[in-house]
């Protein structure tokens, strides 16, 4: 018997697919949102956004029971669409009292949330909106352990760059001479320079005066990778005569 001619993979891969499309059972509701690329599916059933809601009536005087954040706020945090609708109450919320409620369910979570690849922007979205004192809960959690892995970790770095540069200086002292001591280090580490840098804009004179003498002293060691020329470049950008006659005489 002559052999059957064979179809190529992708004739084959599309019958198959229609044939498997045509034995399931039609979506309904919700799942057929999600699958049309809606906001429907099982995550945002009942769970209006911000935008959407203003959208419908501009008056509205959106709340936390409006978006469902009461309570679960940390859970949200942790999930990629839910940081969003966090990050919405955040923007669309009346005053600081409903902010501070928001940030109320976030304490004790704040070292985790600062490595969460989706709960830290909850917490950047925080310190760029609220006013500084509302913060301290943040510092103190921050400042009770490691500073220097927060400030090596890919997520924990824009933590601690947010808040040397919203808050006051004074504030963020604790966080700024934990991150002195190690400054050698972080100047070389892949996210850590992010934080010597910032320390090197926004720090106080001394904190500055300190990171350029252990430049100095190190220079050679600093200049020859990436991450170390990324911070003499700031320092001599930003940096005051003095800083610059210290390193270039080097």
């Amino acid at each position: 018997f002559p052999r059957k001619a064979r179809q190529p993979p992708l004739l084959r891969a599309q019958r198959l697919a229609a044939q498997r499309k045509a034995s399931s059972p039609p979506l309904r509701g919700d799942t057929a949102a999600a699958a049309a690329g809606g906001r429907g599916g099982c995550f945002d059933r009942g769970r209006p956004s911000a935008s959407s809601l203003q959208d419908e009536c501009p008056s509205m005087v959106i709340g936390l029971d409006d978006l469902l954040l009461t309570n679960r706020v940390w859970a949200l945090s942790q999930e990629a669409r839910g940081c969003r609708q966090v990050q919405e109450g955040l923007e669309f919320a009346e005053n600081n009292e409903q902010r501070e409620a928001i940030a109320q369910e976030l304490h004790g979570h704040v070292a985790e949330a600062a490595r969460c690849p989706h709960a830290n922007h909850v917490l950047q979205k925080l310190i760029v909106l609220m006013p500084a004192p509302s913060l301290q809960f943040i510092v103190d959690e921050l400042t009770s352990g490691s500073v220097g892995q927060i400030a090596k970790h890919k997520y924990g770095c824009r933590i601690l760059q947010r808040l040397i540069e919203f808050c006051p200086q004074p504030q963020v002292s604790s966080l700024v001479e934990a991150v002195l001591e190690d400054i050698l280090p972080l100047t070389r580490h892949s996210y850590g320079n992010y934080v010597i840098q910032v320390v090197q804009q926004h720090g106080t004179i001394e904190q500055q005066s300190t990171i350029t003498t252990i430049l100095a002293q190190n220079l050679r060691v600093v200049a020859s990778e990436v991450n170390g020329c990324a911070v003499l470049s700031t320092a001599l950008s930003h940096g005051d005569l003095h800083t610059r006659q210290v390193l270039i005489v080097c």
